[in-house]
């Protein structure tokens, strides 16, 4: 028992550590953007994701703009890896907007990525159409799901 409450103090300590390790980078984030104003908002962007990054080893960041009436956002930065740059989602789309509606931090680790990592140019996959299912090609992986595909005659 005592092993268990030992592992538990620890982990809400960790859980602690981090949450004022983020409250910390984000009023360092802010300052900056107040050193930044003269930039452009999407150097400014560009900016966070490089300061960010040395605080994150090995995370995929983006940063998107909300449009007016908060339906849509465009990704306007993003590190190295990641494919969302220049993307734009429509409320429904991903989990980016539930974050913003929440205010919650979400974090996406590699162990809830699922099967369409898998998926890549020229794979041939069953596309379902209403309750018919249609031979297709992936032509090209768009992101979120996203592919553009050709129909097997």
């Amino acid at each position: 028992v005592a092993l268990e409450i030992s592992r538990a103090v620890e982990l809400i300590w960790l859980n602690q550590q981090r949450k004022k390790t983020r409250a910390t980078h984000l009023r360092n984030i802010v300052q900056k953007l107040f050193d930044w104003n003269n930039l452009s908002m999407n150097e400014m962007c560009y900016n966070a994701i490089e300061y960010i990054k040395n605080e994150l080893h090995g995370a995929n960041m983006y940063i998107g703009l909300l449009h007016l009436g908060g339906n849509n956002i465009t990704f306007v930065a993003a590190s190295f890896r990641s494919k969302m740059e220049g993307n734009t989602l429509k409320r429904g789309e991903g989990v980016s907007f539930s974050v913003i509606d929440t205010l919650n931090t979400f974090i996406l680790r590699a162990s809830d990525v699922d099967k369409t990592k898998f998926l890549h140019e020229g794979s041939i996959v069953d596309v379902l159409y209403g309750r018919k299912k249609f031979r297709s090609k992936i032509l090209r992986n768009r992101g979120h799901e996203k592919f553009d595909i050709q129909y097997n005659d």
